[in-house]
């Protein structure tokens, strides 16, 4: 990988440097200082030990974590898990799939609403939903008749109905909360699971 010419031997990254056959590269100067010739092996390894960070960093910013998806098998009432970052765009996406109606609501409180429900509201708008938000205190003592009649009360102004569903979309509170509200709305509607911490 290197050009030999009378009297001289390049590398690669120093004709990259220099705008030579590889002029749609743009090295980082992190990696122009790494410029070597022959068998300098000390050198290639520092080299591709900045290349390695430098791709892990790339990694973490512009690149998607692989999800799982945990298949939990109870017969007729089987459900998966989706685990990964960046997930919620998929909210609507992943709702669509289920063959849910289109009048849902997000519960959430008011720790997790300011950062993810505008994400997971456009996600469902965006799959045909109508989601409404509906935001209760934070904390164990929202836990209570009192906030169960606050959200029967919105999900009743917004006409939710058999077929609509709940999104319980924050942690452990929420997660409970949102759940007996879904179990108990109209004898029961569906129920989907967002938590904000694991």
């Amino acid at each position: 990988m290197s050009e030999a010419g009378p009297g001289k031997t390049r590398s690669v990254i120093e004709q990259a440097r220099c705008g030579e056959n590889l002029a749609t590269v743009k090295p980082q100067p992190e990696v122009s200082e790494f410029c070597f010739t022959g068998g300098n092996t000390n050198a290639m390894y520092i080299l591709m030990q900045k290349l390695w960070t430098l791709l892990a960093q790339a990694r973490k910013r512009f690149i998607l974590w692989p999800m799982r998806v945990v298949k939990v098998p109870l017969g007729k009432r089987s459900y998966r898990i989706l685990i990964g970052r960046q997930i919620l765009n998929r909210l609507g996406t992943e709702c669509l799939r289920l063959g849910l109606g289109k009048r849902c609501a997000i519960v959430s409180d008011h720790n997790a609403a300011p950062l993810y429900a505008e994400t997971a509201q456009k996600s469902l708008c965006a799959a045909g939903f109508e989601p409404a938000l509906v935001v209760v205190p934070a904390g164990e003592t929202s836990k209570n008749l009192r906030t169960v009649e606050l959200c029967y009360n919105q999900l009743a102004a917004h006409r939710l109905e058999r077929t609509s569903f709940v999104v319980a979309l924050g942690g452990g509170v929420v997660g409970d909360l949102a759940g007996f509200v879904a179990a108990t709305y109209l004898r029961g509607v569906a129920f989907v699971q967002v938590p904000t911490t694991l």
